[in-house]
């Protein structure tokens, strides 16, 4: 997509992709409405709409597939989704059925990682290594100060986080 709403939009299923892996429950939600709020606001017809939240959320669940390919968790097929994106008689219902699969995603993904801060942060790491991660970023992903997750992190991992972050890369 070309103009700057897309854009807008585009960044905001990367950040849902984000808040999935995390399992930032709340912000999953808030990141959908707003979501619906754009879509609301568009002046795009009802199937250019469809067609553009069927293509993010298509790669959305690519990503996260690729990501989680070991986890045994339960993506529904392209067909299911482009269906159900079509046939949603409203917008509102849509966001519903959004914010519950992504929901579970979030759940499915996070209980296979561990409650541990650093194993999760580590498994977010390993998924995302590619991506230009900044330690700020990911701080405020995991709900945490720069400072303190910082700290926490080298007490964990006896490493600095670009340190963990190379390592990673280098072995991939």
């Amino acid at each position: 997509f070309k103009d700057r709403r897309d854009v807008d939009f585009n960044s905001l299923f990367i950040q849902l992709s984000n808040f999935i892996q995390t399992g930032s429950i709340e912000k999953i939600k808030e990141t959908i409405l707003r979501i619906g709020d754009y879509l609301r606001q568009s002046v795009l017809k009802e199937q250019d709409i469809k067609t553009m939240v069927i293509q993010n959320t298509l790669l959305l669940q690519r990503d996260l597939q690729t990501k989680y390919d070991s986890y045994q968790i339960p993506f529904h097929s392209a067909d299911y989704i482009r269906d159900t994106i079509n046939y949603s008689i409203t917008l509102s219902k849509l966001l519903e059925k959004g914010i519950r699969y992504t929901t579970l995603l979030a759940k499915e993904i996070t209980k296979n990682i561990g409650d541990s801060f650093v194993e999760q942060i580590l498994v977010y790491m390993e998924s995302n290594y590619s991506s230009d991660l900044k330690v700020a970023e990911v701080a405020e992903l995991f709900h945490y100060s720069n400072t303190y997750f910082g700290r926490i992190f080298k007490n964990a991992t006896g490493k600095v986080f670009h340190q963990v972050l190379d390592e990673i890369r280098i072995e991939r």
